[in-house]
């Protein structure tokens, strides 16, 4: 289950490397050390923390990068720009129904670094998702970038079972340009899921029904607003540095209700650092 959520965490880094329009290898193998603090869900008080070192390896071409999540994009204008886009959510390893609360469980803690989630007791563990869809991007010039990701999500352990749709429209501002080497963005965008998907995470049954927790069903619409300010900076050819500090809100949400919804706020960070060991001396050229 870590090495799960930290494959996603190196995702979400990986996924932002290309930082400039100019040479870029065509392959890469390296190493990469990642860390991070991140909810079990959104609404959550329990938290994983943990880092990790794995291997790196990328392959680009014109129009696809494979790596450890893919990328497959298509330029219609220089300032706009369709994607294969892929997602994941950690999977959450429910407490059994008989366990003594942790220390700040019962939400008088605003984090609670734990492996287990003590709030869903005795419920279904809740598998790790996977997201594919599209997202499109529009460039507003070179600082300020608009993103419409659309996932649909299914469960990765356990077969492939369809788990509901998200849909995040973001915007973002950097104070550097697309051609630069670095990237000092703050970004706000806006999660919603539909029904399938916030029951998953959300809903209640009547059979796990406790005298603190009561039955619910979640219906669709926003999830919570989230905001982030993220460093990057491909500090030479072969070392490039990513960190972020995130902060989720679940003001004005449809799943605020939910007796799983322990906290309105989620902050934490990740960081991580690519050290490429061997790279070729082709090129392909790649934006931010």
């Amino acid at each position: 289950m870590i090495r799960l959520i930290w494959f996603a965490l190196i995702g979400l880094l990986i996924g932002s490397q290309s930082l400039s329009a100019r040479e870029r290898p065509r392959w890469e193998l390296g190493i990469i050390h990642a860390a991070g603090q991140l909810p079990h869900y959104t609404g959550s008080n329990h938290y994983y923390q943990q880092s990790i070192n794995l291997p790196y390896g990328i392959l680009r071409s014109e129009q696809i990068d494979v790596s450890g999540v893919p990328r497959l994009f298509t330029d219609f204008t220089p300032d706009l720009r369709l994607e294969m886009a892929f997602g994941a959510e950690l999977p959450v390893e429910s407490d059994d129904l008989n366990e003594l609360p942790p220390p700040g469980a019962d939400g008088s803690s605003d984090k609670v670094i734990r492996t287990k989630n003590y709030t869903r007791r005795g419920m279904e563990d809740i598998q790790a998702l996977i997201g594919i869809g599209l997202t499109l991007d529009w460039y507003l010039g070179e600082h300020v970038t608009v993103d419409f990701p659309l996932l649909s999500k299914s469960t990765l352990g356990g077969g492939f079972r369809y788990a509901g749709n998200s849909f995040a429209p973001g915007i973002s501002v950097d104070a550097f340009d697309r051609d630069s080497n670095y990237a000092l963005a703050f970004g706000v965008s806006w999660e919603y899921g539909d029904e399938n998907f916030n029951r998953t995470y959300y809903g209640v049954q009547a059979e796990d029904v406790l005298p603190d927790r009561r039955q619910y069903t979640p219906s669709a619409g926003l999830i919570s607003r989230n905001e982030n300010l993220r460093f990057a900076a491909q500090v030479t050819r072969r070392l490039y540095f990513f960190a972020l500090q995130y902060r989720r809100v679940l003001e004005n949400s449809v799943v605020r209700d939910s007796p799983l919804v322990v906290v309105n706020k989620n902050e934490g960070w990740a960081f991580g650092i690519i050290l490429a060991l061997a790279a070729s001396d082709a090129s392909v050229t790649r934006r931010k």
